[in-house]
């Protein structure tokens, strides 16, 4: 990788990046990771599943990459371009009911 002076990288085959920068600085090509005192929550248990195995209080954790899935899985993603709160409205149909 060669660098150049306007801010942009050449790769060995040939193809140019730009470098993206902060307060002057380059930050090289890594974009920001989560951070690693807020835990990820496993939520495969609930993909793969004949039947739906989860509650509403689970979809409300749930990222809408997971709720996507979910309603692809089971016939239930509504028309169009759906946003979270109708992947979770579509999925909450099925949902178990709350654990008491």
């Amino acid at each position: 990788v060669a660098g150049g002076a306007s801010g942009s990288r050449v790769h060995a085959n040939g193809r140019a990046a730009a470098a993206a920068t902060v307060n002057g600085q380059a930050s090289g090509f890594s974009s920001e990771l989560p951070r690693k005192d807020t835990p990820r929550r496993d939520f495969s248990r609930f993909l793969g599943a004949a039947k739906p195995n989860f509650t509403e209080a689970d979809l409300e954790e749930m990222p809408e990459s997971t709720l996507r899935t979910l309603c692809i899985q089971h016939g239930l993603l509504p028309p169009g371009e759906p946003d979270r709160d109708a992947l979770r409205r579509a999925l909450a149909k099925v949902a178990l009911p709350r654990k008491t």
